[in-house]
């Protein structure tokens, strides 16, 4: 009766505030906030709405006040709220709100909304309610709400660990008897396990792995694995498992043979998300030496060769057969490399078959969305890693520009990493061998490919990250020393980007661009001091008032000594013996940094 009663005033409520026309929604509509008031002498009963410290103005400036509402309700106890018949949830009114946070995050890219929870203490709050509140009474909505945040970037997967470890509360729901309950802590570990891979460089252990196994946390979730009936719960746990093991050997024997036995079984699962976890997963434990062995373990590169040669023909499910099971040969391909003794010895046997040519004509004629990361990988271990090793093996049919290029515009970093450290490397070992300041005999063929555009596209991008953004620039070094930048329209585009990118001291990127910048200004024909003619990048980055903000830039007190040196000496390389006149300020730098650029001058790359 009471519930029936709190309905009808909210229900009045609303109209009334309907009525008023007013651009506000009450947060916080409840029985202790409905005032009645009988004037004196009247037999009337007014009805008033009192507490608008929680009312949302629909604005999107008001978002803190629905957090902290949401923080307000679901920090009651649960006998407040929680209507129980025999022992059983009848009914929750935290779910409601729980259901608004599952409406608002659940499928949306939405990482402000996701870190304004986070400050709110809403996560703090349901980690809370999981710990403490007994399983019967834990709802679905509970759980959904605290994994659909979890559901955002990297820091902000992070963060929510970092205000309070949900690691211990996650465990315990395991049990539940609800099996949906148990697939969303079980998700909610993973999605957690994923942004603590990022803290740490990815040859290291896991950084939650120690604080998971001290509260038993390994064996509940590998339990799930033999006692769970659900798939996804199962599925879910092994690539928890793969993903707390980076690096890390599985000490129980049974438990290694299972966990990898299982995700090497999803490497065909019909779920895209379950088929390139469980890759990754494995790809972690492969890390260990231990692990790797088990997983390659029966595994005959004659085998993967067979496989590998298969041409991509038939229908559509039976192209993608033929893709899937590729796919996994690669990984095996890559994981057998990464481990093998007899390393060499594979890698000449597995080019002499031809495999690097078979990679080659993926990367070139296969719809980019078929390229995942282990064909890459493979690539990679195959001829570029140690390359001084098999070089010899791979000439004269070596064309490997067209199909790298063409991966950089691929949607996934990692892929586009690896094509453009496997440019890298092949550029460097070509570099190697010729004298100092010669331009390098690749310039050519990247530049027909337009690798030149496609390269410097890639710094462009919001979604690659300062690590990855590192190989653009060690390109562009090797590929534009005493070269000019063919196409003006590009030309100008590149400068002024690496003009804006190296005078924005906040931006960890500008050493690099610096270093790219050195070597634009380096003279195309190869030899600074028989030049008498204006440098061909000079109209481009003057256009650009480059020359002022580097001299800006470097003339500050907080840019340290390598970064003022290379600025300066960009100038004195663009201007070296040409009759422009300059300002004081950039006479002075020319006279601080002349004998350091008459010496022997080493640019940082």
């Amino acid at each position: 009766m009471k519930q029936n009663y709190i309905s009808l005033l909210q229900e009045h409520g609303f109209k009334v505030l309907a009525k008023l026309g007013k651009d506000e929604t009450s947060q916080n509509l409840k029985a202790q906030n409905v005032l009645l008031h009988n004037p004196p002498g009247s037999d009337c009963v007014v009805l008033k709405i009192s507490d608008y410290g929680l009312t949302k103005v629909n604005n999107l400036a008001q978002q803190q006040t629905q957090n902290n509402y949401l923080r307000t309700l679901l920090y009651k106890a649960p006998e407040v709220l929680i209507a129980k018949e025999e022992g059983n949830l009848v009914f929750d009114p935290k779910d409601n709100e729980c259901n608004k946070i599952i409406l608002k995050f659940k499928d949306k890219d939405d990482d402000q909304g996701r870190n304004n929870a986070i400050d709110a203490g809403i996560t703090e709050v349901l980690i809370n309610i999981l710990e403490s509140r007994e399983l019967n009474l834990i709802t679905y909505p509970l759980l959904e709400s605290f994994h659909v945040i979890t559901l955002g970037a990297s820091e902000t997967r992070i963060k929510i660990y970092q205000k309070k470890n949900p690691y211990s509360s996650l465990l315990r729901i395991l049990q539940h008897q609800n099996n949906e309950i148990v697939l969303s802590s079980i998700y909610s570990i993973c999605s957690l396990l994923r942004g603590g891979l990022y803290t740490t460089q990815q040859g290291l252990p896991h950084p939650h792995f120690e604080i998971i196994n001290q509260i038993d946390g390994i064996n509940k979730i590998f339990s799930l694995i033999n006692n769970n009936p659900d798939k996804k719960v199962k599925d879910a746990a092994a690539i928890c498992l793969g993903r707390l093991h980076r690096s890390k050997e599985i000490k129980d024997q049974n438990m290694k043979i299972q966990i990898i036995s299982h995700l090497k079984s999803l490497l065909t699962d019909p779920d895209d998300w379950t088929k390139q976890e469980s890759f990754i997963a494995l790809g972690f434990l492969a890390k260990n030496s231990a692990n790797s062995s088990e997983i390659v373990k029966d595994i005959d590169l004659n085998v993967i060769i067979e496989n590998m040669k298969k041409p991509l023909q038939g229908n559509d499910k039976e192209q993608e057969e033929i893709q899937q099971k590729q796919e996994i040969q690669s990984f095996y391909l890559s994981t057998l490399l990464q481990n093998s003794k007899d390393n060499l010895i594979l890698r000449k046997s597995a080019i002499n078959a031809g495999l690097v040519q078979i990679y080659l004509s993926i990367f070139e004629t296969w719809k980019l969305s078929q390229i995942s990361r282990a064909f890459t990988d493979a690539f990679f271990e195959l001829s570029i890693k140690n390359m001084s090793q098999v070089k010899d093996f791979l000439y004269p049919n070596w064309k490997p520009y067209p199909g790298l290029i063409r991966l950089l515009d691929h949607e996934e970093d990692l892929i586009i990493t690896d094509s453009l450290a496997s440019i890298h490397i092949i550029l460097s070992d070509v570099q190697s061998s010729l004298p100092d300041n010669s331009p390098h005999p690749h310039f050519n063929i990247i530049a027909s490919n337009d690798g030149i555009r496609k390269i410097f596209s890639v710094l462009k991008r919001k979604d690659i990250n300062d690590f990855n953004q590192k190989f653009p620039f060690k390109c562009l070094n090797l590929i534009l020393q005493c070269r000019e930048i063919p196409d003006q329209q590009l030309k100008v585009d590149i400068i002024t980007y690496l003009i804006e990118t190296a005078i924005n001291p906040s931006n960890s990127l500008n050493k690099y661009a610096f270093s790219t910048l050195s070597i634009l200004a380096q003279n195309p024909a190869g030899s600074i001091e028989s030049s008498s003619i204006q440098h061909p990048h000079l109209n481009e980055i003057t256009s650009n008032d480059g020359i002022e903000k580097i001299i800006s830039f470097i003339k500050r007190p907080d840019i340290n000594k390598e970064r003022r040196e290379t600025g300066a000496n960009c100038i004195i390389r663009l201007f070296h013996e040409t009759e422009i006149q300059h300002s004081k300020s950039f006479n002075e730098i020319i006279k601080k940094n002349a004998q350091s650029e008459k010496s022997s001058l080493i640019i940082p790359r």
